[in-house]
């Protein structure tokens, strides 16, 4: 079968032929219809993650068709439509459990640990089959399993309440579906914040009520004079600025909550900057199986707009051009989908 493999970072992944996996019997090998490109991957390509095994498979973002089922697989059959949970857990540790298994002590991620979903076939346990609803497609299944459902568990970390005015801050592929989720959740007013003109006229078309461009016009101090500052901010990029100016932006007893992945290290003072205000800094990883269990509820009865998700859509065979296209951010993509051969 065909696959992108990574070997090093800012070297282009190499397209090989490698064998169909083998899987145990309470696995399912999965078809892969459409993959994902996101931020995460990008963070591997620059070497700013260095957490998973060389070589691999990237790609942790998919959706497909069951192939075959192990003998002990009961609850899902060859030909159903699923999505890729990529989150690999014990579901024997307190987190697990305990309905957290994001937090699972023995986690393992899929294009991490184990072989992505940029290959045309891959082996998971049978519990990360998560079935697709008829009237949603492969390729919003594939950005579901992470860019969506991340802003989903995102948006409910902060317990939004209703009324509350909240920033979103980065919008993209996962940020702007948090504009959907923080005004379900109850969100009175909604401030975007991004530096591309094209993602904040997309905010508005999303529900935004304020989008500001912060190479325009302090975001901050916009939160400040309208409403005193927000009660509820999302950082969904991950850079130290942007974490540090969301804390500014707060009320007092706000929230911050920090879903962009951020290697650099963030430096407040505790009292200047929240204490006194009695402010939280709270964050965010990954998802949990009811969040899939709700969010695809909501997708299915059309509550969720993804009509604007997926902007470009490649081969599998161009994942390399892909990559290029979200570093240099070319033609604004907001979510690139790889559709797989076959």
């Amino acid at each position: 079968m065909l696959a992108a493999r990574f070997y090093e970072p800012n070297k282009p992944l190499k397209l090989e032929q490698i064998g169909i996996p083998s899987f145990g019997e309470n696995d399912v090998l999965v078809r892969i219809k459409a993959s994902g490109i996101c931020g995460s991957e990008m963070h591997v390509w620059k070497g700013r993650d260095t957490s998973g095994i060389t070589p691999r498979t990237l790609g942790h973002e998919g959706a497909g068709i069951i192939e075959k089922i192990g003998k002990n697989v009961t609850t899902i059959s060859p030909g159903d439509r699923v999505l890729v949970d990529y989150d690999i857990t014990c579901g024997a540790c307190r987190y697990c459990r305990s309905g957290r298994e994001n937090l699972c002590l023995n986690l393992q991620y899929v294009g991490y640990q184990k072989d992505g979903t940029y290959q045309e076939y891959m082996a998971v346990p049978a519990r990360n089959a998560i079935k697709l609803p008829s009237n949603v497609s492969f390729e919003e299944g594939a950005i579901i399993s992470c860019g969506v459902v991340t802003a989903f568990h995102g948006t409910r970390q902060a317990e939004i309440q209703i009324g509350d005015h909240v920033i979103i801050i980065g919008l993209g592929g996962v940020g702007l579906h948090g504009i959907q989720f923080a005004r379900m959740q109850g969100a009175g007013q909604i401030m975007a914040v991004d530096v591309l003109e094209s993602k904040l006229k997309l905010a508005k078309e999303l529900g935004a009520d304020y989008v500001v461009n912060p190479m325009k016009e302090d975001f901050v101090a916009k939160a400040k004079e309208l409403w005193g500052g927000a009660d509820v901010a999302f950082e969904f990029i991950g850079l130290s600025k942007t974490i540090k100016d969301m804390v500014r932006s707060l009320a007092r007893g706000g929230k911050a909550v920090v879903v962009g992945m951020c290697f650099q290290d963030v430096t407040f003072n505790p009292e200047g900057d929240f204490r006194y205000l009695e402010a939280q800094i709270r964050s965010s990883s990954d998802h949990t199986t009811e969040d899939f269990r709700r969010l695809l509820d909501l997708v299915s009865q059309k509550k969720i707009d993804l009509s604007k998700s997926i902007t470009h859509k490649l081969k599998l065979e161009e994942v390399n051009r892909g990559f290029e296209m979200l570093d240099s951010k070319q033609d604004n993509p907001v979510r690139i989908v790889m559709q797989h051969p076959q």
